[in-house]
């Protein structure tokens, strides 16, 4: 038999119920989506509000449920990542800024933070490449200014990097870490008045760091300002008493002032016991002395592999702290404003001469080359004004890797006349 017929005002009700259930799915469906956005809106401002209040590891955690809700979420990423770096975490600040990067690669302030992570760590030819990509989006970021100028002064690059910095204290006159980092920048290339200046600008915005202190006391020691430069020291070591770097250069400045006889203002063999056993001195008269490495003349090696080698014996001078060196840069450019062509100097004379023109006290001179399967560098320092060799350095390699490994051992010894 064949069913009965349905009525047609049975069926329209049934379609009308039908459609009203879908409706009504739809319904629940989308006030669960508005209610889950409102709730992960809530958990990001919850988030934010620990970040500003610089309650970063709750911080965290708070970002840490706004992407398990929404795990495609480029702007937690990037705010984790930055509360991950101001912990000093910088590998999982990494991490997440790379994350925030591939959700949304036009991300500047992702990249130029991540950039920073890597200056941080001293991988500062990857913060450079992060740093270019924002500033190249962004040009007028203050902030990635300074961290690129900051990367580019670890790597002596200083013309570049005292452009980064005046334009970020341009963007923003106040900005105490550019003031105060360009101020050491002044200091290593021996500018001191503007090192001066911008190193007391950043005491006055911000007494409690010790950073500026440090870096002003360094500058009052190379100018034989030895009063100001303990002065400095000791606040910059009450502020942070594990600063190893203040606490270095203090006790560098207790080692010269030792053994003369005269003690500093205000300090007797009391005040003094951190740093020397009672004995103080009379002031050094100047600065340290101001040397420059001229170019070594290089043999059966490529021309770059000796560049490299110059560059380490210059770097490792830097570093010992015991001299004023004018880099290469600026050797070039106060030759080339006196039509000086270093190609046609290669005796010690003649080395001399580039010495006065650019008002040395010391250059550094050598050669570097390699004879059957050994390595040779030789090196000596030279008195511009007596032409007398105050120190001489000479040693044999097996292998280049042994000639870069070996290149500051030269440099230290060097540094010992």
């Amino acid at each position: 038999m064949r069913a009965a017929p349905v009525p047609s005002f049975l069926a329209a009700a049934a379609l009308a119920a039908s459609l009203s259930s879908c409706l009504s799915f739809q319904d629940n469906m989308l006030n669960a989506q508005r209610t889950a956005a409102s709730l992960n809106a809530a958990q990001r401002d919850t988030a934010d509000e620990l970040y500003n209040a610089g309650e970063y590891q709750e911080a965290i955690a708070a970002y840490g449920q706004v992407l398990a809700a929404d795990p495609q979420d480029s702007y937690a990423y990037g705010q984790r990542g930055d509360c991950y770096r101001l912990l000093s975490r910088y590998d999982e600040a990494i991490a997440d800024f790379s994350r925030a990067l591939e959700l949304n690669p036009e991300n500047s302030w992702a990249l130029a933070h991540r950039g920073e992570c890597y200056r941080a760590k001293e991988q500062y030819e990857r913060a450079l490449e992060d740093l270019d990509r924002s500033l190249s989006m962004e040009p007028d970021f203050a902030w990635a200014l300074a961290s690129r100028a900051d990367a580019l002064r670890m790597l002596e690059r200083y013309d570049r990097a005292l452009a980064d910095f005046s334009r970020a204290v341009e963007l923003d006159p106040d900005y105490q870490w550019a003031l105060a980092r360009r101020g050491e920048a002044y200091r290593m290339t021996a500018d001191y008045p503007r090192a001066l200046a911008d190193l007391s600008r950043a005491v006055e915005l911000a007494p409690g760091d010790s950073y500026p202190y440090a870096s002003r006391g360094q500058v009052f020691r190379e100018m034989g300002e030895l009063d100001k430069a303990l002065a400095d020291f000791d606040k910059a070591i009450e502020i942070d008493p594990e600063y190893k770097w203040a606490k270095d250069r203090r006790t560098e400045l207790y080692a010269e002032l030792a053994g003369t006889g005269e003690e500093p203002a205000g300090r007797g063999a009391a005040g003094s016991a951190a740093g020397a056993t009672g004995a103080a001195a009379a002031r050094p008269a100047g600065p340290l002395p101001l040397i420059t490495v001229l170019d070594f003349s290089i043999e059966n090696i490529p021309k770059s592999d000796g560049r490299l080698i110059v560059d380490l014996v210059f770097s490792a001078l830097v570093s010992a702290r015991k001299y004023r060196v004018l880099d290469r840069g600026q050797r070039d450019n106060i030759l080339k404003e006196v039509e000086f062509s270093l190609s046609l100097c290669a005796d010690e004379k003649c080395q001399l001469e580039i010495g006065r023109l650019l008002a040395a006290d010391r250059i550094v001179v050598g050669s570097l080359g390699k004879v059957g399967q050994r390595y040779i560098l030789n090196a000596k320092m030279l008195d511009v004004r007596t032409g007398e060799a105050l120190s001489t350095a000479y040693k044999l390699f097996g292998t280049i890797e042994e000639l870069v490994d070996g290149a500051e051992e030269v440099a230290l010894t060097l540094g010992e006349g």
